[in-house]
């Protein structure tokens, strides 16, 4: 079972994502600060780890995904997930990036 971590401000956001994913068989952790991140990936880890960000002047809301591969964290900024999406594009971009790394 694959381990993903979602940092994001809003836990409205983080209660929906964590329930999709945990829906679908994934063991989800939360933390709404980058601090709480860096706490939690030091007391574990996390296969996909996805981080909310917004891009300056341009109207995206996403989650910019990094995964583990041995012990480096690689970010996949090429593949950045809408904030907005539904269950089933959430998990098809995570069937993605898992496929994409293995």
């Amino acid at each position: 079972m694959k381990t993903i971590m979602v940092v994001d401000e809003d836990r409205n956001i983080l209660n929906n994502l964590k329930t999709d994913l945990e829906k679908n068989d994934f063991k989800v952790s939360t933390a709404q600060t980058n601090r709480e991140a860096i706490e939690k990936l030091e007391r574990g880890d996390a296969d996909i780890i996805l981080i909310h960000t917004m891009v300056p002047g341009e109207e995206r809301d996403t989650f910019t995904p990094m995964v583990r591969i041995g012990s480096k964290k690689i970010e996949l900024s090429d593949r950045v997930i809408p904030r907005n999406c539904t269950e089933e594009e959430l998990i098809k971009h995570i069937k993605n990036i898992e496929n994409s790394t293995l």
